[in-house]
């Protein structure tokens, strides 16, 4: 009893300077932002109540807007989403709707001739919702970084600036913190406060020691080309969600590409947390289905510090 006791100890002790080491190493970004066309892919469905503030940061961006395109592919909502992102793209010439019933009958193995007829991107028709919306704006996309947020969140307006500038010649994912926007001091919204800035903490940490555990989704920036050779979601399509730490994975896993994190104050991009103790579960569960997809290694880090 006294060695298991002894070995939980020492395991744990491992875990905390694995993340102490990892949180305390320097990310300082690069002196000059990355100069290239930029491709920001938002996935909506249903979101009339967050998707204009949404796009008010997202036109508001400091890069240069002849550099910038941004993509809002609707997920067959029945509010007024499509109405909000028309009159935004109305006046705004760099921000694009796509509808997914206008593309569902290119939702083929291969890429549409409409699109890229160069590419030869091979992608599973059965993807889920969010995984086939997200598909569908990068194949549409010209950028050669293609930015990833939720609808629901909040960008700073220097976000695209300030995260290129953690990009290099060897850099081919650049993850942010995502932070909680909310108003009310609850048990409920305490806790998930708590639990956000700890995953921050392992995101940082686990992607310092080249050990990439997980990322948020409402913060991602890719190169395209990563997007292209690995055939886009296709090997992850088997899970609901995971289109951020399981698509961290597979960078990590499969290319020779370098991942950095952002840790820099001036680009936390805020999100909503749920409202509800429901919400909250729905959520963990989700998330928690994409776990059973993460490599041994992973798993047995969460194993570990569990125990």
């Amino acid at each position: 009893m006294l060695e298991l006791l002894s070995l939980g100890i020492a395991v744990y002790l491992v875990l905390l300077l694995f993340i102490f080491i990892g949180v305390s190493k320097s990310n300082a970004a690069n002196r000059n932002s990355l100069s290239v066309t930029v491709s920001v892919v938002v996935a909506a469905r249903n979101e009339q109540q967050h998707i204009a503030a949404c796009l008010e940061s997202l036109v508001q961006q400091t890069y240069p807007r002849e550099q910038l395109e941004i993509l809002i592919v609707d997920d067959r909502s029945q509010d007024a989403t499509v109405e909000i992102v028309q009159s935004y793209s109305s006046s705004h010439r760099n921000l694009r709707l796509i509808k997914i019933s206008d593309l569902t009958s290119s939702n083929s193995k291969q890429n549409p001739q409409s699109l890229h007829a160069s590419e030869q991107i091979h992608f599973e028709h059965r993807l889920p919702a969010k995984k086939y919306a997200l598909t569908q704006g990068i194949l549409a996309s010209k950028g050669k970084i293609v930015f990833v947020t939720d609808a629901d969140c909040i960008v700073p307006n220097c976000w695209v600036e300030e995260m290129l500038r953690y990009f290099d010649s060897e850099t081919g994912m650049v993850v942010g913190p995502l932070a909680i926007r909310t108003s009310n001091a609850t048990l409920l919204q305490t806790l998930i406060e708590i639990e956000n800035y700890f995953k921050i903490i392992l995101t940082k940490a686990g992607i310092e020691n080249h050990f990439p555990l997980t990322a948020q989704g409402g913060s991602l920036a890719f190169r395209r080309e990563i997007f292209q050779a690995l055939g886009g979601f296709a090997s992850i399509g088997h899970s609901l969600s995971g289109d951020d730490d399981l698509w961290l994975h597979q960078i990590h896993s499969r290319t020779s590409w370098k991942i950095r994190f952002a840790n820099s104050p001036k680009i936390w991009v805020t999100t909503l947390p749920p409202t509800n103790w429901r919400e909250f579960w729905r959520q963990h569960l989700r998330h928690f289905s994409a776990s059973r997809y993460y490599p041994w290694q992973t798993k047995l880090f969460y194993l570990g510090w569990h125990l």
